[in-house]
Order: C-alpha cells, then sequence, then structure tokens
C-alpha cells in the first residue's frame, strides 16, 4: 500500500514538474512587439556608429589616416550620431506598444488623489490645517508629535510610530 501511495506521488510530482515542459506553445508567447524590434534595430545602428566614431579617433591619433580623411569622417559620424541621439530623445518610451508616460501619468494622478482624499484634512502633516486650526473632521492627533492621524481608530503614529489610545 506504502509503495502504491509513493508511486502516486512520484507520478503527481512529475506531471507537476513536466507539464509547462511538454505543454504546447501558444502563439501569444511567441508573438513579438514590433517597437521592440525596431528600437533594437536602432540601438544597435546607434552603438555601431558610436563605435565607428571612436575607432576613428583611434586611428587618426595612431597616424593612420591623413587630417583631411579625418575630418570629412568624423563631420559625417557625428552628424549621424547626432541624429541618433535626436531620434532617442523624441521617440517615446513603450511597453508592449502602449505609452508607458501615460500609464505613469495616470497612475500618479490616482495615487495623489487617493491620498488627497485621506489625509487632504492637514497641511504637511502636523495636524494643523489652513487658518492653524485642526479641522473638525480630522480623525485627532498624535499627543507625542502632533501629526494628525490618517484614519479614526488608528493604533499608533504613522510618523513617530507613538501609540494612540484610542478612545
Amino acid at each position: 500500500m506504502t509503495l502504491v501511495a509513493g508511486i502516486a506521488l512520484l507520478l503527481l510530482v512529475l506531471g507537476l514538474i513536466g507539464y509547462p515542459l511538454l505543454r504546447p506553445v501558444e502563439e501569444e508567447d511567441l508573438a513579438e512587439d514590433p517597437t521592440d524590434e525596431s528600437m533594437e534595430e536602432a540601438l544597435v545602428e546607434k552603438e555601431n556608429v558610436l563605435t565607428a566614431l571612436s575607432e576613428l579617433e583611434y586611428d587618426y591619433r595612431m597616424h593612420k589616416i591623413s587630417a583631411e580623411d579625418y575630418r570629412a569622417l568624423k563631420e559625417a559620424l557625428t552628424s549621424e550620431a547626432i541624429t541618433f541621439l535626436q531620434d532617442e530623445d523624441e521617440r517615446p518610451v513603450t511597453m508592449h506598444g502602449r505609452e508607458l508616460d501615460a500609464e505613469i501619468e495616470e497612475e500618479i494622478e490616482r495615487e495623489v488623489a487617493a491620498l488627497a482624499g485621506r489625509s487632504g484634512r492637514a497641511e504637511s502633516g502636523t495636524g494643523v490645517g489652513e487658518g492653524g486650526k485642526v479641522p473638525e473632521d480630522a480623525p485627532g492627533s498624535c499627543p507625542a508629535c502632533g501629526t494628525s492621524l490618517i484614519e479614526e481608530g488608528q493604533g499608533f503614529c504613522h510618523r513617530c510610530g507613538h501609540e494612540i489610545a484610542n478612545v
């Protein structure tokens, strides 16, 4: 009986480990974002131009090329490098085809709105609102540091850690 249970457990473990390796690959897993590919190509091209510029400088200092050739090649490579850098600055940062900046801005706005709703009662965390008065809807303040509490029934001050006696 123990042998049968051991074999069953072994088969179960092998099945759980082997399933991800043996399952069919879905097209979603293989799909690549076209913007990632074009960005990668642009990065490779930029790296090539910057490397060529560095090698040109080295060759000139080692007197392998003439000053006239150096100036002409450096001008061409420098303008190409500047173009790459300007394109990089203008390109929006994307993640899976979506603009990351917009997502970050939306998340920041949501968090600011949530914080303003929770602790918009007081100025700078001192428990004192406009005009030096404690707002009426404030849940209280810490007896140790005077910081306004975030929630009614809060057990500890979020600023100094002092224990708050719940009334």
